[in-house]
C-alpha cells in the first residue's frame, strides 16, 4: 500500500522505478508533506495513532478567511452559530484535490481566493509552537441546521503557511439525506427536518502532512465544490431535478458545549 499526495506523480514514479530494481517494499509506504520524505510503515492504519479532537468555536462570525473562526484542542463555549447561504447557482468552485479530467489543477493548490468567499466558514488555529504530524483519515463531526430536505456540507483541511499561503492538504463530503450509512450502496435516504440539529459525519481522503512549527491548521467548512462533486439542488427529486427548481438553502453550523462540532485529526507522536 502506498499513499502519496495528488500532484506528487513524479516522485511517486522514483519510488516504483526503485521497486523494479529489487528494493524490498514495506507493507506501506507513506510520503509525508510538509517533511517532504517517504517512510516505511508496518500496518494502516499506523497503531501508534493518537486521535486527537480539535473544536470549532467563533463569534458567530466565521465567514471568510477574515472572519472569527478558531480551531482548538481545547473544548470551550463555542459560541453561537455560524451561518452561510449556499445557492446552487453559485458553488464553491473547485480549487486543487484530488481531482482528475476536471477543469482545475490538482493537488494543494492555495485556497486563498475561495475562502474570500462568504459562503465558506474558516476556522483557524493559534500559530503551532511545535510541530504536528497528521498521517491517517481524518472526520470532521458537524453539527448543522439547514432550512431544506436535503443538502451537502464540504469539509477541508488546510495548511497555512507563515507567509499567508493557505494550502489544501485533503477534504471530504457528505450528502445528508444519506447521513446515517455513507458508505452502505444499499442505504437508506432520509429527508432533513428543517431546523432541527443533525451531526454530520464527514470522512475526508487518507492523508499525510507534517504541520511545521510557525505553520497554523485551518478548517473549511461549506456547501459545494463544484464541479468536482455535482452540486446538490437542495430539495428531494435528487435525480430528476434541473438547476431552475433548485432551492437556496440556509445553513447553520452550531459548536456550543451541547453541539461540539469538531475534527478528529490521526495525530502521529514525534519520535522521542
Amino acid at each position: 500500500m502506498r499513499v502519496n499526495p495528488f500532484g506528487h506523480m513524479g516522485l511517486a514514479a522514483r519510488y516504483f522505478s526503485a521497486l523494479d530494481e529489487g528494493e524490498e517494499a514495506a507493507p506501506v509506504k507513506i510520503w509525508i508533506m510538509g517533511a517532504n520524505r517517504w517512510r516505511d510503515e508496518q500496518e494502516w492504519p499506523i497503531a501508534r495513532t493518537v486521535v486527537t479532537p480539535w473544536y470549532l468555536s467563533s463569534g458567530g462570525q466565521a465567514n471568510t478567511s477574515e472572519g472569527d473562526g478558531v480551531l482548538s484542542p481545547q473544548q470551550g463555549s463555542g459560541g453561537p452559530p455560524d451561518a452561510f447561504v449556499y445557492d446552487p447557482a453559485n458553488p464553491v468552485p473547485t480549487r486543487g484535490g484530488a481531482v482528475f479530467g476536471v477543469s482545475c489543477v490538482p493537488g494543494g493548490s492555495d485556497q486563498n481566493l475561495i475562502e474570500k468567499r462568504d459562503d465558506i466558514l474558516v476556522y483557524t488555529s493559534d500559530i503551532l509552537e511545535e510541530e504536528i504530524e497528521v498521517t491517517g483519515t481524518p472526520f470532521v463531526e458537524l453539527w448543522v441546521k439547514t432550512d431544506v430536505v436535503d443538502t451537502d456540507f464540504v469539509a477541508r483541511l488546510v495548511d497555512v503557511h507563515p507567509d499567508g499561503t493557505a494550502r489544501l492538504i485533503t477534504d471530504g463530503i457528505i450528502r445528508a439525506r444519506y447521513r446515517d450509512d455513507p458508505d452502505d450502496l444499499t442505504r437508506q435516504a432520509e429527508p432533513l427536518e428543517p431546523g432541527k440539529p443533525y451531526l454530520l459525519r464527514i470522512e475526508l481522503l487518507p492523508t499525510s502532512n507534517l504541520f511545521k512549527a510557525g505553520h497554523q491548521l485551518q478548517l473549511d467548512v461549506t456547501s459545494s465544490c463544484f464541479p468536482r462533486w455535482a452540486r446538490n439542488l437542495n430539495i428531494w427529486d435528487e435525480w430528476g431535478g434541473t438547476l431552475a427548481d433548485a432551492k437556496v438553502a440556509h445553513q447553520q453550523v452550531l459548536h456550543d458545549e451541547a453541539h461540539p462540532s469538531r475534527i478528529l485529526l490521526p495525530i502521529i507522536p514525534a519520535a522521542s
